[in-house]
């Protein structure tokens, strides 16, 4: 890819992230830009300023296979969102997709850093953030399943397992769709 579309693609993301994160400073910084969504986000950006499309190929995996379904089923069960979390999860795994699509092949291994990185999020999101925000599930479930579903355990187990069969299924039709 062309070094000033690949810095055109770099800037639109890290606009997004700067966007969102000047949006969401009333609720701490830090809390709301743990989202796994904003760090896979981050990571599209460095990937791709870096030419390391292992980490464009994780970010973007991420997103399309767990972030934006979770982003558009939260949004349609409880009827709110932002006109920055619309780009937040639309910009970001476009771009990495674009680049996915002209760069060479990413590792085949890229499903297992994803799931990884919510995985590792979970701790850090219960060190660094407030519990009211939840951030990534890591105080309670997620509120329209908190009457069946009353550990976050179960939670984290669930996300980990979904995520461990729909992301080696994305990953592969993202393969498919970008040759």
């Amino acid at each position: 890819m062309r070094r000033v579309v690949s810095l055109f693609l770099v800037a639109a993301v890290l606009g997004v992230l700067a966007l969102h994160a000047a949006h969401k400073l009333e609720h701490g910084l830090i809390g709301e830009m743990l989202w796994t969504c904003h760090v896979a986000s981050l990571l599209i950006a460095t990937g791709i300023l870096t030419r390391q499309i292992w980490l464009v190929a994780v970010g973007t995996v991420f997103h399309l296979a767990v972030g934006v379904p979770a982003y558009a089923l939260d949004v349609i069960v409880l009827q709110q969102t932002t006109v920055t979390s619309v780009l937040v999860h639309v910009v970001p795994p476009l771009a990495g997709f674009l680049v996915l699509r002209t760069e060479a092949p990413w590792p085949r291994w890229t499903p297992m850093p994803a799931v990884a990185l919510y995985v590792a999020l979970i701790p850090l999101s219960r060190w660094l953030t407030e519990p009211a925000l939840n951030v990534n599930l890591a105080f309670a479930p997620w509120p329209p399943l908190a009457t069946v579903i009353t550990s976050p355990w179960i939670t984290w187990l669930g996300n980990v397992v979904g995520m461990t069969v729909v992301l080696p299924v994305f990953d592969r039709w993202l393969r498919r769709w970008s040759a």
